[in-house]
């Protein structure tokens, strides 16, 4: 045998590198696809249950249930936030707080780029952007197993930001402003006889639990509808909601015309419109003059702080 023909019969380790190389990576592209499209119908026949938010291009699934002052719920490692739901924690803190939980960066439907790298320090940065995109104020952070480190990291940033700024600290007061469903009759839910405001001898029952409160609200954003609604100087302030209080709004109202819209200021009805058709965006306030107006707004901004 020549030595073209030893050449041409004995194969070359460079070619059979390659060879193995281009299996792997066909296999790798193959999972991929197969992983890609197991985990799309996973999706489609177990949808989300909540909602999604996109910060800092990270699109973070998150479930926002309840009135009250905000609880912000941090699951640990291997779990994610349908199992605090499953748990019943959510439903028993949602009676009386607002409660926001999301799924950690990676876990659930929550997104996780790979442009970085995913510390706990990281982690709180990112959701401490979503509940000011949420509007959550100064809430109590629970976190469990890992997640107890992001809410570490979380207080860390917020006594940052306080040393940073020092001057103007607003702590809400959500009983400032309440806003009930108001009824013509009776039920187990709606107890409390209330006169309806600038109905005459008109009158209803108010429910026991609050449709929305301060926390749904856009305080910043609250300012005068305009000029005089009357004669004798009434005023009327425009309310706009946070996302969450729009579409609680909107979702109740759809299914309740003909009910009133009890909005108490301090204790006392001060407004009930009559729902007609479905609303969202924000409610009215009717205050007896401008000047009444201005300290209401004053007050709101600082967080139902009353003088």
């Amino acid at each position: 045998m020549n030595a073209i023909t030893r050449r041409l019969s004995t194969p070359d380790p460079t070619d059979k590198r390659l060879a193995i190389a281009g299996v792997a990576a066909a296999v790798l592209a193959a999972t991929a696809a197969w992983v890609a499209f197991r985990a799309r119908r996973a999706e489609a026949e177990h949808p989300p249950s909540g909602r999604f938010v996109e910060v800092d291009g990270v699109r973070l699934h998150y479930i926002d249930r309840g009135l009250g002052t905000p609880v912000v719920l941090l699951h640990g490692t291997m779990v994610r936030l349908e199992d605090l739901v499953a748990s019943g924690l959510v439903d028993r803190l949602a009676q009386h707080h607002r409660v926001v939980a999301f799924d950690r960066p990676g876990f659930g439907y929550s997104e996780r780029p790979r442009d970085r790298l995913w510390t706990a320090d990281a982690q709180a940065a990112l959701i401490q952007r979503a509940l000011n995109r949420l509007g959550v104020q100064s809430p109590a952070v629970v976190g469990h197993s890992w997640g107890a480190m992001v809410a570490s990291a979380l207080l860390v940033y917020a006594c940052q930001k306080q040393d940073a700024q020092p001057a103007h600290v607003i702590v809400r007061n959500p009983d400032y402003l309440v806003v009930r469903t108001i009824r013509r009759e009776a039920d187990v839910e709606h107890t409390t006889r209330v006169e309806l405001p600038y109905s005459g001898a008109a009158y209803g029952f108010a429910s026991s639990s609050a449709l929305l409160d301060l926390n749904s609200i856009d305080l910043g954003a609250a300012a005068f509808a305009g000029g005089r609604t009357s004669i004798a100087g009434e005023a009327t302030i425009w309310l706009p909601l946070t996302p969450e209080g729009s579409r609680h709004l909107a979702d109740w109202s759809g299914q309740h015309a003909g009910d009133h819209l009890g909005i108490f200021l301090k204790g006392k009805l001060v407004a009930a419109p009559l729902i007609e058709a479905r609303i969202g965006g924000g409610i009215p306030l009717r205050v007896a003059s401008k000047r009444e107006g201005d300290l209401v707004l004053a007050e709101l901004r600082n967080g139902g702080a009353t003088r």
